[in-house]
């Protein structure tokens, strides 16, 4: 099978490690893959790729009539189409894919719970979206969800058939030979957007005595990009707490393991929960806010990892503080992380990526 992936936003390269995992996977399978990344610069190219097509040029408008034009005369090309939800390209790709006759197979990789999210902006602000949602979405052939929620919330909202939906592990990249111990290094890994909420976690490890000489060493790891990272930085240096910023590599397991001791998914929103699976495949103690609705659905309403509620600073802070002194804790929530990445090991998921993807 010959399929066009398409990616709108790399969202500070997340949406790049899924890729980098996923593709290989129906790359072994024997299908031919073109990445067309709509925005540049990427981190890197998704492996398994065996073309890679330069996004439009231009902005706007401009842009868009020649993303649109070079999508219809490259469609006889493939044999399908998958696009990652960007509530831009998702919506652009099924209009031209679906009006086409003899048309290719459209798949949609959704990232997070479209219901929810819509919400966060304001009906007024969204009422458009919701509309192209509630017609496109159910015309798609398949849609593909990393956590179980995100499928829910597309079929009870928008109406897409539960047929059509597939809730599939993330491959996760592979994991160090050594894994970490106690220490007082936390990773927060991923798009550094407000939602991500850095400065959140940055105020709780404040407001419950986590600075000081009683936590010397205490450091926070972020690895990532966005727009609040300068905000993020200016206020750690407010409250006196040490940050260093990585970039998000495609050897994120290898840079965890080799740098932090424990990881914090500290985000408002969430519908892969890719930032826990690569900490589960770096051997890192896992602990976050239930936001709504991946971690819950990867760790198990809490049991592979501590979740504490949006808001509970301080749940949160006692998270924290129990994982580094408690060295029995740490370990057994070490275990617990092992058995998620034990769920996503690529050799373990290969084969329902390939039965979606079967001729």
């Amino acid at each position: 099978m010959r399929i066009l992936w398409v990616s709108g936003s790399s969202d500070g390269g997340e949406r790049t490690l899924i890729a980098h995992t996923i593709a290989p996977l129906l790359a072994q399978a024997g299908h031919t893959l073109t990445y067309w990344p709509l925005t540049v610069p990427r981190p890197f190219i998704p492996g398994g790729m065996a073309d890679v097509l330069y996004p439009p040029r231009g902005r706007g408008l401009t842009a868009r009539i020649q993303f649109l034009g070079q999508l219809r005369r490259g469609l006889r090309l493939f044999d399908a189409i998958l696009v990652e939800q960007d509530l831009a390209a998702e919506f652009a790709v099924a209009e031209v894919v679906l009006a086409a006759r003899n048309r290719p197979l459209l798949y949609l990789l959704a990232h997070y719970p479209l219901g929810s999210y819509l919400a966060g902006r304001g009906e007024h602000n969204i009422h458009r979206e919701r509309r192209l949602a509630e017609r496109l979405l159910p015309r798609f052939d398949h849609v593909i969800v990393l956590a179980p929620s995100v499928g829910t919330d597309l079929h009870e909202r928008f109406g897409v058939p539960e047929e059509r939906i597939h809730s599939l592990y993330w491959p996760a990249p592979k994991g160090p030979a050594v894994r970490p111990g106690p220490g007082p290094a936390i990773a927060v890994v991923g798009h550094i957007t407000r939602m991500k909420g850095v400065d959140v976690l940055l105020h709780t490890m404040h407001g419950v005595g986590l600075v000081g000489e009683s936590q010397r060493g205490l450091e926070l790891h972020v690895f990532g990009d966005g727009d609040a990272v300068d905000a993020a930085r200016d206020e750690g240096r407010r409250l006196g707490i040490r940050l260093a910023f990585h970039p998000l590599t495609d050897h994120i397991t290898q840079d965890l393991a080799d740098t932090v001791n424990l990881f914090y998914g500290p985000q408002w929103m969430d519908g892969t929960a890719f930032d826990y699976v690569a900490a589960a495949a770096a051997g890192l103690p896992l602990l976050g806010l239930q936001a709504p609705t991946a971690p819950a659905d990867i760790l198990v309403s809490g049991t592979m990892g501590r979740l504490a509620g949006l808001g509970e600073a301080a749940a949160s802070g006692a998270h924290l503080k129990e994982f580094m002194t408690d060295p029995r804790l740490y370990q057994g929530f070490q275990q617990a992380a092992g058995f998620v990445y034990g769920r996503h090991r690529p050799e373990r998921v290969a084969p329902d990526w390939t039965a979606l993807f079967a001729p």
